[in-house]
């Protein structure tokens, strides 16, 4: 008979952090610049030290006797896979602990389509506006935000599981832009910004060169319809200039009698100031190639009464 003896051999690795084996990290962790220097200082207060030292692929610090804390200190962080952890030796075991470091680079360049190829844009119609990122890190710590002006229109975040995404990627963010008459003038831009929940680490926002859009739309008033009132002796003028690309051309309609009166004055200007002065309903268009929009008055006449008010004095006896 055979006997087969089979023996298993377990390796134990270094102990976590315990209450009989401490490890202080300072920083408890951290958000370096990927090419930046790195500073953090491990300390314990566990009896019986043997000795202390920190393993990282950039600058580690070697197994060392006689010490309760020991700094590392990398002059710069090249590899994106930085991870150091700091380990203490106390009798027979040994405790360590991992420092969460955050790599980070900013973009080489944040910059938007060519909108020359695009103006000018006409009302109504969707444009799709990219932003290109060229080689950021970290994909997930990513931010786009686009301005018109100075207003925020949009605000574009990423979040990603795969790896591989924590070194320099490039990325571009798409807007989908409604032309309307608020964006005729104004300007466009878009900032990349790494965030990772503290201001205070969050480096500078990128931002790219900001582009001036030009839309073409229909004439828009303020108001569509005013009314105007008109006293005795009194005149009233009607304006009927509206906000436009291209810019419109007028036309007025009156009552006839103001018609009448009117035939030396052009009907073609945004301002009327009839020679007569009626009430009634006044009409004008502004027409360019994108549409015609109408504004309407209603004048109507005001009549001021006068009231007379007879005042009575009584004379009040004095004494002296």
């Amino acid at each position: 008979m055979w006997l087969f003896i089979v023996c298993v051999f377990m390796a134990w690795p270094g102990k976590g952090v315990s209450s009989s084996c401490s490890v202080e990290l300072n920083p408890p962790k951290a958000v370096v610049r990927f090419g930046g220097p790195f500073f953090a200082n491990c300390s314990s207060t566990s009896d019986h030290i043997t000795g202390m030292g920190w393993e990282s692929s950039n600058e580690g610090v070697p197994n060392t006797a006689g010490v309760s804390s020991l700094v590392l200190n990398v002059t710069s962080v090249t590899d994106w896979q930085f991870n150091p952890q700091c380990f203490v030796n106390v009798d027979t075991d040994q405790c360590f602990k991992y420092l969460p470091v955050t790599l980070y680079k900013m973009p080489d360049a944040v910059s938007i389509s060519d909108l020359s190829k695009l103006v000018p844009l006409i009302e109504g119609r969707k444009y799709l506006i990219e932003c290109d990122i060229s080689n950021v890190a970290p994909i997930k710590s990513l931010s786009v935000t686009w301005f018109k002006g100075k207003d925020i229109i949009d605000t574009q975040t990423y979040k990603s599981g795969d790896p591989s995404a924590s070194t320099p990627m490039n990325k571009t963010s798409v807007f989908e832009l409604k032309a309307s008459s608020d964006y005729d003038g104004t300007q466009i831009w878009c900032e990349a910004e790494l965030n990772f929940g503290s201001a205070a680490s969050n480096p500078p926002p990128a931002r790219s060169k900001a582009q001036e859009l030009t839309v073409r739309y229909r004439p828009v008033f303020i108001r569509q319809h005013e009314t105007v009132e008109l006293t005795a002796g009194s005149r009233f003028t009607l304006n009927c200039t509206a906000k436009a690309n291209p810019k419109p051309t007028y036309r007025w309609y009156v009552p006839d009698s103001v018609q009448k009166a009117n035939e030396d004055q052009s009907m073609n200007q945004p301002v009327l100031s009839p020679s007569l002065q009626v009430p009634g309903s006044y009409n004008c268009t502004a027409t360019n190639k994108l549409g015609t929009t109408t504004k309407s008055f209603t004048v109507i006449e005001v009549k001021i009464f006068s009231l007379g008010c007879v005042v009575h004095y009584k004379k009040r006896n004095s004494s002296v």
